[in-house]
């Protein structure tokens, strides 16, 4: 597989009028994709051809491939930050918005819960959490108190999105929490010159997490506790001025609530419902963003799962296939969530139809570091039969 940047490829594929899909979650991992039963090719034939007839291209991004630095990179030039904290602070909080009000000293301190074990601590799907708005101001009220004197303070529109705002900002590097979900927090870790004076204060922030009644109260209901926040989403957008001609024509199709914001954000006015249908090759190109199936991906639902990877099969897929051709878009990337993209160009549409032996493969087999080789054709899959039948009777 060669190695590109994630966002270098989806921009290309764009600025040459193609479709670029963001669907995180979409491989889960072996055992999940088992328990939901989806080791078979019947439920996801079409997603399953289109993935076995395209290219993995493995990407050498620096940090780890996000929805959100895929997008900002792809759909903004020379932008590598995925500007997340100012981007969906202004969608929360639109209201607050005015030019003398300066919201660049803002990050996403997001709340969170990380397993710690003997060797190492992995953060976990925050959307578990579920927290109360009650109890969001409660743990905030607590942490703005502490530290009122330090120009650091807390809020929410959303349960599941805090922000922190800074008197100066840290000079640091984070990683999305949608790419830390799962890892070693160790390696996710921000890293840059005020990288070491943030640790200091994130371990003033658990320990206050973890002597709260709120937390307290919710072990004792079987409930996962906050005992981390996770900072990210640096960056600023200078808004339509930093965006180049030929993406602005580009459509935005998403059921998440950055891609909304950020497009909305750089001048891209295009943003429609998550419904594929509505949407033809006249439109040029396409970014389609859905995270429905990202929480899922850590759960254990598979009925959830099934039903959803059902719709994006019917809803998504058939669409996806149809505007592939010339003349309409001529290559499809897709990003699952790991770090790699499939790339399908319009010119396998046409080796398809002449591969009459061709199968799709099941799902499992598009999973990372899971190989499993092409189905053979049928005149050697019958050759492969009667020489294993000799071998027996010998």
């Amino acid at each position: 597989m060669r190695a590109l940047v994630g966002k270098d490829l989806c921009r290309q594929a764009i600025e040459a009028g193609g479709c670029v899909v963001l669907a995180p979650g979409l491989l889960p991992s072996s055992s999940n994709m088992a328990a939901a039963g989806t080791d078979g090719v019947v439920s996801t034939r079409l997603l399953s051809r289109m993935l076995g007839l395209s290219t993995q291209i493995e990407l050498s991004d620096d940090t780890f491939a996000s929805l959100e630095s895929l997008l900002a990179g792809s759909l903004v030039a020379e932008q590598s930050q995925t500007c997340a904290a100012v981007v969906t602070y202004q969608a929360d909080f639109p209201e607050v918005i005015a030019p003398e009000n300066d919201h660049r000293r803002v990050l996403r301190a997001d709340p969170a819960y990380q397993q710690i074990d003997m060797n190492n601590a992995t953060l976990a799907n925050p959307a578990e959490l579920a927290l109360s708005d009650d109890e969001c101001a409660a743990l905030q009220q607590t942490l703005n108190s502490h530290f009122a004197d330090d120009g650091i303070h807390f809020e929410h529109r959303d349960s599941s999105r805090w922000y922190c705002h800074f008197d100066e900002l840290p000079e640091i590097t984070t990683v999305p929490v949608s790419a830390a979900i799962g890892r070693d927090v160790a390696e996710c870790r921000p890293t840059g010159t005020d990288a070491r004076a943030w640790r200091s204060k994130l371990a003033e922030i658990e320990m206050l997490l973890f002597e709260h009644p709120i937390n307290s109260a919710r072990q004792e209901r079987g409930q996962l506790p906050v005992n981390t926040l996770w900072l990210w989403g640096e960056g600023w957008l200078w808004g339509e001025g930093s965006l180049k001609a030929d993406v602005s024509d580009t459509s935005v199709i998403c059921d998440d609530f950055y891609t909304a914001g950020f497009a909305s954000y750089v001048g891209i006015k295009s943003v429609l419902p998550a419904n594929i249908d509505s949407v033809t090759t006249e439109n040029n190109s396409c970014m389609i963003v859905t995270d429905k199936l990202a929480d899922l991906s850590t759960q254990q639902d598979d009925k959830k799962y099934r039903e959803t990877l059902h719709w994006f099969e019917q809803s998504l897929c058939s669409a996806l296939w149809k505007n592939l051709k010339p003349g309409g878009w001529p290559e499809i990337v897709f990003w699952c969530g790991d770090n790699r993209l499939f790339s399908l160009q319009a010119s396998a549409k046409k080796q398809f139809w002449r591969r009459a032996w061709f199968q799709p493969q099941p799902l499992t087999a598009f999973i990372a570091d899971t190989v499993e080789p092409p189905p053979l054709p049928p005149q050697q899959q019958q050759q492969d039969k009667h020489q294993k039948g000799l071998q027996e009777w010998q």
